[in-house]
């Protein structure tokens, strides 16, 4: 990316690629929620990338960093926020900690 992404020429990050960042560093490389927030945080604030719907993507990166839900869950709840969703309905009971999200009833 350093070679070929510029901020006259800049990469494009879709934000499902981002979760799934967050998901392959955080579950099967094993760092810390911290190491992962950075590393999202130095992509979105890098000027040679785009990131698609930024404004969603940094704020499941505040969420992230503040709670203990999965940063997917954030990326799902901003998103229907976003949408005109009131609540997001989740069976994960750290995400229906989230002012966004209310748990599944059982």
């Amino acid at each position: 990316m350093e070679t070929s992404c510029s901020p006259d020429e800049p990469g494009y990050i879709s934000l499902i690629v981002l979760v799934e960042l967050a998901w392959v560093l955080g579950g099967a490389y094993k760092y810390d929620r911290s190491v992962v927030a950075s590393v999202i945080r130095q992509l979105l604030q890098t000027d040679s990338l785009v990131m698609e719907n930024a404004r969603i993507a940094w704020s499941a990166l505040r969420s992230f960093e503040e709670n203990s839900a999965d940063f997917a869950d954030y990326v799902i709840g901003q998103g229907n926020v976003d949408a005109g969703c009131s609540r997001t309905y989740t069976f994960d009971a750290k995400a229906a900690r989230h002012k966004d999200f209310e748990a599944v009833p059982r």
